[in-house]
């Protein structure tokens, strides 16, 4: 403790943390001890998810233990998803910008580029990280400028139930022939009320939002897709229309045409499939790139997001190149502006601390970023995620990511709808798939000085 807090020099030990709470664009204050002011001030500022606000008040519960004692007041802000990016802009703008901030690990190169994240001396934190992305995502230039924090993982999940009913064995769910297989056969079984009645085969949204690309991407991995090199502008880049795309995508829209789906589930919103998965039943197959609904391994469930339907987790079909998933999260960064560095470097390793990391299990489900974490729990089902995240991939650092994705999204869902009626990457598709290859090369010849 004596090194956590060595900036902390003479006067009165006294401690106030200011806890602003922003959801859903209410703004609450809640103060705990207030005493004499203190000598050191920082801004923290969190990201806070809808489903989990109400419990997260756990972190500022932690802190406050730690630091009762101590010179210090603490400003924390929890800041929806939706609302994060444009707070932290609009604040180094007005050179007010909290110390320490909470970003999406897609985040990283942009907010670099920007000039807004403190280069950090990687020897102070650990790193016996889960997967080799975590430590490269965290550089910039060679320059360490985040703290990887919790990953975010594409989870393919099945109706265990159904499953069940089918005789259809997990261990037979390995390749992507086999998984277009099983989804044929459940299609064929509602189409019959034959043993299962009311789900549908899949629950996958066409829809242009983030989540399509976290959900798809794994399938164009397994077929040998990758991404090009976005830092050479010698040649023109194929990404919708390389042979490695064209096969993905004519194995979605087959898989698609077998299972039977109607077209008014690709146009549904990723948020409504996941409630209808978990809490109706509805699909038999659907991926969720996280869910509250994880907290009842860790007998933690959400009276609010019960299950009602036996669930299992399964590692993407295999495909020519193997099994991967996609892999984001959130890491922690510092302000370039910060006044309290030392300060930040002692918070900083106290929030990826294995005794802090726990309670963020605990309590909202996510998954660490560190080897030596998940040997403090013994859960089973928590294993097996650490076993999924060091297969996963996940998209490269570059400060135009922001723009990029939205390309990327919205070019991946208007091929997969151009693939409902018949099932086939015909003219139509290669037309839409040129289209948006054209346009994200055009980012690129702008010569923005960016690549």
């Amino acid at each position: 403790m004596r090194r956590f807090f060595a900036f902390a020099k003479g006067g009165f030990f006294s401690f106030k943390s200011i806890f602003t709470e922003s959801v859903s664009n209410v703004v609450r204050l809640v103060k705990f001890k207030e005493c004499k002011m203190s000598k050191s001030r920082l801004k923290i500022w969190l990201i806070s998810d809808s489903v989990l606000w109400k419990i997260q008040t756990y972190v500022v519960n932690y802190f406050e233990n730690l630091i009762s004692k101590f010179p210090i007041t603490i400003e924390w802000r929890f800041i929806p998803w939706t609302n994060i990016w444009h707070e932290l802009v609009n604040a180094f703008k007005s050179k007010n910008s909290p110390d320490i901030f909470e970003i999406g690990s897609t985040w990283v190169g942009t907010l670099s580029e920007l000039g807004f994240l403190l280069p950090l001396d990687a020897s102070l934190f650990r790193d016996d990280y889960v997967s080799d992305w975590l430590k490269n995502n965290s550089y910039v230039n060679g320059e360490k400028v985040a703290i990887p924090w919790y990953v975010d993982l594409s989870i393919l999940t099945a109706r265990k139930d159904v499953l069940d009913k089918l005789n259809i064995c997990v261990d037979e769910l390995k390749n992507l022939y086999d998984f277009a297989g099983a989804c044929e056969k459940v299609g064929n079984a509602v189409i019959k009320e034959d043993v299962v009645s009311g789900v549908l085969p899949v629950g996958f949204s066409f829809r242009p939002e983030p989540s399509l690309l976290h959900n798809f991407i794994p399938f164009f991995w397994a077929n040998g897709w990758d991404f090009p090199d976005f830092s050479s502008k010698d040649k023109e880049m194929k990404i919708f229309t390389n042979e490695a795309a064209i096969k993905t995508f004519d194995y979605m829209g087959r898989l698609w045409q077998r299972s039977l789906m109607p077209k008014t589930v690709a146009f549904a919103n990723n948020f409504v499939i996941q409630e209808e998965f978990f809490r109706e039943g509805r699909f038999c197959f659907f991926i969720t790139h996280w869910f509250p609904d994880f907290l009842r391994f860790l007998g933690n469930e959400l009276e609010d997001y019960r299950i009602n339907f036996p669930f299992v987790i399964l590692k993407y079909p295999l495909g020519e190149k193997g099994s991967f998933q996609w892999g984001g999260g959130s890491f922690l960064a510092v302000s370039s502006y910060t006044k309290e560095k030392d300060a930040c470097y002692d918070f900083l390793r106290h929030f990826i601390s294995d005794n802090f990391l726990k309670e963020k299990i605990i309590n909202e489900g996510r998954f660490p970023p560190y080897e030596n974490t998940y040997s403090k729990i013994d859960n089973e089902i928590l294993l097996n995620i650490k076993q999924l995240i060091k297969t996963s991939k996940t998209y490269p650092v570059h400060p135009m990511w922001f723009l990029l994705e939205r390309f990327l999204c919205q070019g991946l869902s208007e091929i997969l709808w151009s693939l409902l009626d018949d099932g086939k990457f015909g003219e139509e598709s290669l037309n839409i798939a040129n289209k948006w290859d054209s346009s994200i090369n055009e980012l690129f010849f702008m010569n923005w000085g960016i690549g």
